[in-house]
């Protein structure tokens, strides 16, 4: 493919990473640990209360002009994590209960029993690299995925990692792009963005004028809604062919 680039931007969540288990299951596990007993909830009525809690949040965080890498702390999420217990009819909890659930919920939402760099990320991403290709992670989440990346043996591979759910910063704007890009020097028009969402990643990328590039390995719906001048691999390694 006739086309200059200098450094390409992967999204993480099924773009380069795959998960064990379902977040609901562990969210389940992690409520187990402490008498809450969440299992008693259908996978709908938990997704329910998260948008409750969620829609909540939204609002909050640009209300209060919250950072780019706001909720670090535990205690940030207390009321977030509240409504979406008592939403599910769980009420009464100690404030000390509920933080203490969000320490384990975040420290088994960012370990490896949940998520993971597939066998596939880690030869696409060894090849980019030995061509020369500048890497860089722009993800949507609240949370430093270095961790992950360094525990994987990835830490020097990517050359730059931008994150952050708040919105405002996180995709579909291209902040964390943008950022990526200043960051390693390089014009964004020289820039590759792969992603697995069209309304997040895809938009993001265009948005930031880079070249936008679908994977949809974890869900193939995806590429059907995919603009016309969106390039759609469906595997990774099918990277190695456009930047050969």
């Amino acid at each position: 493919m006739n086309m200059k680039v200098e450094a390409i931007l992967f999204d993480l969540h099924h773009t380069l990473t795959g998960t064990r288990i379902p977040p609901f299951e562990l969210l389940r596990d992690t409520g187990h640990e402490l008498d809450i007993q969440l299992n008693r909830y259908s996978d709908e009525q938990l997704q329910a209360a998260f948008q409750e809690s969620d829609s909540w949040l939204r609002s909050y965080l640009i209300t209060t002009n919250a950072d780019i890498h706001w909720g670090n702390d535990p205690s940030e999420w207390l009321q977030a994590d509240r409504i979406m217990f008592e939403t599910l009819g769980i009420n009464g909890l100690a404030d000390e209960v509920i933080l203490e659930f969000e320490r384990r919920w975040r420290k088994a939402i960012r370990g490896p029993r949940y998520e993971y760099f597939t066998e596939e990320a880690f030869e696409t991403l060894s090849k980019l690299n030995d061509r020369g290709y500048t890497l860089g992670i722009c993800t949507r989440r609240f949370h430093n995925p270095s961790h992950l990346i360094k525990t994987s043996g990835l830490e020097d591979v990517f050359a730059v990692v931008t994150w952050s759910a708040v919105p405002g910063y996180a995709k579909p704007n291209p902040f964390t792009l943008l950022d990526a890009a200043a960051q390693i020097a390089v014009n964004p028009r020289l820039c590759a963005y792969v992603g697995n969402l069209v309304d997040a990643d895809i938009e993001a990328a265009k948005r930031g004028e880079m070249i936008p590039i679908l994977t949809t390995w974890a869900d193939p719906s995806e590429g059907e809604k995919a603009p016309e001048d969106t390039i759609v691999v469906g595997l990774l390694l099918e990277l190695l062919e456009i930047f050969n």
